[in-house]
């Protein structure tokens, strides 16, 4: 029997990944996807920053966040990663990448000046590097294989390395989309 559940939020941070998010994995776990890190960085204040501040208010933001992104968002993301995988050691880990978010052409999307928008989508695919490149949390240790039955080495002959429990647990990172807008004036 297959079974779905979706203990995510919008707003969450790891912390909220790590205190209660994660219970509802467990060893029967098979895939989890996560997109996470934009909120530990503040970035909807940095947009909104953006969106009502002045270029300066926007450009002080944009580098608060990405320095927070290079310097203390991966311990946060290796611990939100090992914590996942704790709970849900044999689950296939996706993690989702962050879009860019604005079309920098000369429509001025959101009233927001094209250098504005550049420096926002910049820092998206910062972010979205930053969680790329976190490495997975090492996978538990296998039991010792015993015996073998031939019926169990026919079967696992059978299934081969793609559907293996070892490749089950590799994590799979998706690269950022891009946002696309048409202008019409």
């Amino acid at each position: 029997m297959s079974s779905f559940g979706l203990p995510a939020c919008g707003g969450a941070v790891t912390a909220d990944v790590i205190n209660g998010q994660v219970n509802a994995l467990s060893a029967g776990t098979t895939l989890v996807t996560i997109t996470i890190g934009g909120n530990d960085a503040g970035f909807a204040n940095v947009i909104v920053s953006c969106k009502f501040g002045s270029t300066s208010t926007c450009t002080d933001a944009v580098n608060q966040a990405k320095s927070f992104a290079t310097s203390t968002l991966p311990g946060r993301l290796d611990a939100t990663y090992a914590a996942i995988r704790n709970r849900a050691p044999n689950a296939r880990l996706i993690v989702l990448g962050y879009p860019r978010l604005f079309e920098t052409g000369w429509c001025g999307l959101l009233a927001m000046s094209t250098y504005k928008r550049t420096i926002l989508n910049e820092a998206a695919d910062l972010l979205a590097s930053v969680t790329a490149a976190r490495p997975p949390p090492p996978a538990p240790p296998s039991p010792t294989p015993g015996p073998t039955s031939p019926a169990t080495a026919s079967a696992a002959a059978t299934r081969g390395s793609a559907t293996s429990p070892a490749s089950s647990r590799r994590t799979t990172r998706t690269p950022p989309a891009t946002a696309t807008a048409t202008c019409r004036r």
